[in-house]
């Protein structure tokens, strides 16, 4: 790991009785000590130093991730085989196909497919134990490599079991908040028909459902982002839930929209990379079942069911590449917010305890 800490340094003084003035960066707050030139990072030097650890560790980082994602992608995957067709058809009779209008606005009332929207809520929460122990298991792997300790994916596998109870009961809040996030998705469509489907003038109505889901869109989007820090004050601080959530929550106050930038460009770099992932899956979609003009014209549900099973197993095994980047990112974001707190934190390379918060 010292390649790390030579990379992401200042170059040395130049000879002399005085370095030049603008040499060497800002003094660290009290109470924290990582080495000269580390800290503070910029987005440049965060998402270059994620992608340099991930190459340091990408074995044991990918195979944390394939464990976790194998399991997730098979109940995604059985889940969309099960309710596709349903789903397509109230969609489309809601929203009419490519060349017209809706059919049946009333439609978004009595042809609701709620047992198939059941089945999806029931496939997260199955497959949201997996992905949060594999992403805590992920995250004790990136602080061990950040110390400069030896990776071991068993060894970060037993720290997340070990704290299996608190992972859970944090994942049943994530899990809520994602299926929160995929309802809110279909509210502008649900809104649109609904003042036809009550009989009712749409002018007031429409315009008191936009101001109420843009108010719920907000809200809901700061409450998740202050809590996006609470799975690692979980992990690395070895907190229960609640503690976690309110860490979290402090140490976002002020830096909301950092945490915003940061992980808009490192989610923008890692799909980019997901996305080669994606073509191959609709290359072999478009050869498992070659499509006719009739079906493309029409969005026949048999064509889009074999397309969005293959997509979506192509889709879990990109972001089992890719999501250890924007961990990475995000735990490097954490340690920096807290360096800015005036704590003390790890530097590659540099061993060091890291004290559980005891506020």
């Amino acid at each position: 790991m010292p390649e790390l800490l030579e990379r992401f340094s200042p170059p040395p003084p130049t000879p002399g009785p005085f370095p030049p003035p603008e040499w060497g960066p800002p003094h660290p707050p009290s109470g924290s000590a990582p080495l000269p030139g580390f800290y503070p990072l910029t987005i440049g030097r965060g998402v270059s130093l994620a992608f340099h650890l991930f190459r340091f560790g990408w074995r044991t980082f990918v195979g944390i991730s394939l464990v976790v994602f194998i399991p997730v992608v098979i109940v995604e995957a059985l889940a969309q085989y099960a309710t596709f067709s349903a789903i397509s058809e109230w969609e489309q009779r809601l929203t009419g196909g490519p060349f017209g209008g809706p059919s049946d606005p009333s439609a978004v009332l009595t042809t609701f497919p709620s047992w198939a929207y059941g089945v999806i809520v029931l496939a997260a929460f199955v497959a949201g134990p997996f992905s949060t122990v594999g992403a805590a298991a992920l995250i004790d792997a990136i602080v061990t490599a950040i110390r400069g300790g030896r990776l071991s994916a068993r060894r970060s596998f037993r720290a997340a079991l070990g704290r299996l109870r608190s992972l859970l009961g944090l994942y049943l809040i994530l899990t809520l908040g994602g299926i929160g996030i995929g309802l809110i998705g279909y509210a502008p469509t649900v809104l649109t028909a609904l003042p036809s489907a009550l009989g009712v003038s749409g002018g007031l109505f429409a315009l008191l459902g936009l101001i109420f889901f843009v108010a719920v869109v907000f809200a809901f989007i700061f409450f998740m982002i202050r809590i996006a820090f609470a799975l690692q004050a979980l992990i690395i601080e070895d907190l229960p839930v609640a503690a976690s959530l309110r860490r979290s929550w402090a140490l976002l106050a002020g830096s909301m929209l950092r945490l915003m930038g940061w992980m808009i460009v490192l989610t923008f770099v890692a799909g980019l990379l997901a996305l080669v992932f994606e073509i191959c899956g609709v290359l072999i979609a478009f050869i498992v079942s070659p499509p006719h003009l009739s079906t493309l014209a029409t969005f026949n549900s048999t064509f889009g069911l074999t397309f969005a099973v293959v997509l979506t197993v192509f889709s879990g095994l990109g972001a089992a590449v890719v999501q250890p980047v924007i961990l990475i990112g995000s735990t490097l974001l954490y340690f920096e917010i807290r360096w800015r707190h005036g704590e003390s934190v790890p530097v590659p390379g540099q061993p060091q305890a890291d004290p559980v918060h005891s506020g």
